[in-house]
């Protein structure tokens, strides 16, 4: 490139640079914009979830426990989960909405998450109640294998009518002992 070429060059550059810089600065506003846009809706949507979860609207009842002629008490319930009895027992790695089941008998929990299954009474080691944002869990942990079983009854009187079905010998936790006693 000869001289006179660099010259040219640098003259269009010098003339071409309040145009480049304008672009750049608009470039950088856009940019600017759209952060803040999207830390609006960041806290629009947290300030809107935390809305729902403190909502004072309840699930209420799944529906009346039903005992049959052979004694069974099928307590309705609005989902069932199937969880690890070691970290957070709240974390389930199984899910079951569609047809949940829990069922107390004369020998012990029938219940559905992935499939049908029997707990006899001897092989549970404790009832617990975990309560949420319009949900109550009753929880079981059991004496035999890693998981747990929990069950949406919805609200504290349904699982306090559950709890009293269950026999005595089977622990509660503190707060499920409570509720039973006061619900």
């Amino acid at each position: 490139m000869s001289y006179t070429g660099y010259v040219r060059l640098r003259h269009v550059e010098r003339d071409l640079e309040p145009h480049i810089t304008g672009m750049m600065n608009s470039n950088l506003l856009v940019s600017g914009l759209v952060f803040l846009a999207q830390i609006a809706l960041m806290l629009g949507l947290f300030l809107i979830g935390r809305r729902v979860m403190r909502s004072k609207f309840r699930l209420g009842s799944a529906g009346p426990i039903s005992v049959d002629q052979s004694g069974v008490a099928a307590i309705p319930v609005f989902a069932t989960f199937t969880g690890l009895s070691v970290g957070l027992p709240w974390l389930a790695i199984a899910t079951n909405s569609l047809n949940p089941r829990l069922a107390i008998g004369a020998q012990g929990l029938e219940y559905r998450v992935t499939g049908l299954r029997t707990a006899p009474f001897d092989t549970i080691r404790s009832v617990d109640v975990i309560t949420g944002p319009g949900t109550v869990n009753l929880c079981f942990t059991f004496t035999q294998g890693p998981f747990t079983f929990a069950a949406n009854v919805g609200d504290e009187a349904s699982a306090a009518q559950a709890l009293r079905l269950l026999p005595r010998s089977i622990p509660r936790r503190a707060q499920a002992a409570a509720l039973e006693r006061t619900v």
